[in-house]
Order: structure tokens, then C-alpha cells, then sequence
């Protein structure tokens, strides 16, 4: 089987991890997992581009005094207002693309990639299926 990238969406508990071990323990199918999750909390490190973004966008103010982005207080702010979600999904909607490009790139396995949704245009360069 050549390589195949796949992705799994849906809500915090709706049983994704569940479906992905299926696929790993029960069905035997060698994957590579990217976790969403994972990739956008790379993205808010201290020293990151998307670190970096947020703070030139939303200011200081979300970060901690440690330099950390306050990922509770920033969550809290974009959530009240749905357009200030919209920007930064903007702001990351790039970033995470081209993180996940760069594993399906240098990766030989077949890859499921894991998420809440895949609304940005660009998954569709990336997804088999």
C-alpha cells in the first residue's frame, strides 16, 4: 500500500483517539499520528512563529510574566468574540498547514492526522481521503 494521508474530526471526547487506536492495535494498519492538538501547542512556545504572531496581533497582556503565552486567557478572549476567533485562526491557519505538510513530506508511512475540524482550504492539498 503506497502512502496515504488521512484525517479524523470531531469534538473533545467524541472517541477520534479511540477510532485511531482501532486502526493501530485492533486492524494492525502501521500510522504515523499528527495530533492537532500537539502541533498548535507547538505553535504557542515561547520563541515560536505563532508565539510570536499572537503577541504582535493580541499584545502582551496574554502573556504570562514568564514570556509563556497565557493560552487560558487568550482562549477566554477569542471565544467572547467570534470575529477575534477568526483572526486568530488566520493568524495560525498557516503555521499548522505548513507544520503537517513538512511530516507528509518526509514521512513513508501513512498518516492520519487528528483535529476538531479541517476547515482551512488548504487540507485538501494534503488529504487522500
Amino acid at each position: 500500500m503506497s502512502k496515504k494521508v488521512w484525517g479524523i474530526a470531531g469534538l473533545s471526547g467524541s472517541g477520534k483517539s479511540i477510532l485511531v487506536d482501532l486502526f493501530v492495535q485492533k486492524l494492525g494498519v502501521e500510522l504515523v499520528v499528527i495530533r492537532l492538538e500537539d502541533v498548535v501547542n507547538d505553535l504557542f512556545r515561547s520563541g515560536s512563529e505563532g508565539h510570536r504572531q499572537i503577541t504582535n496581533y493580541f499584545g502582551e497582556e496574554y502573556l504570562k510574566k514568564s514570556g509563556e503565552l497565557n493560552v487560558k486567557k487568550l482562549w477566554k478572549f477569542v471565544y467572547e468574540d467570534q470575529h477575534k476567533l477568526k483572526i486568530l485562526d488566520f493568524l495560525l491557519e498557516p503555521l499548522i498547514l505548513d507544520k503537517v505538510q513538512k511530516v507528509v513530506d518526509n514521512e513513508i508511512k501513512t498518516l492520519l492526522v487528528e483535529g476538531i475540524s479541517f476547515n482551512l482550504s488548504g487540507w485538501a492539498n494534503i488529504f487522500d481521503q
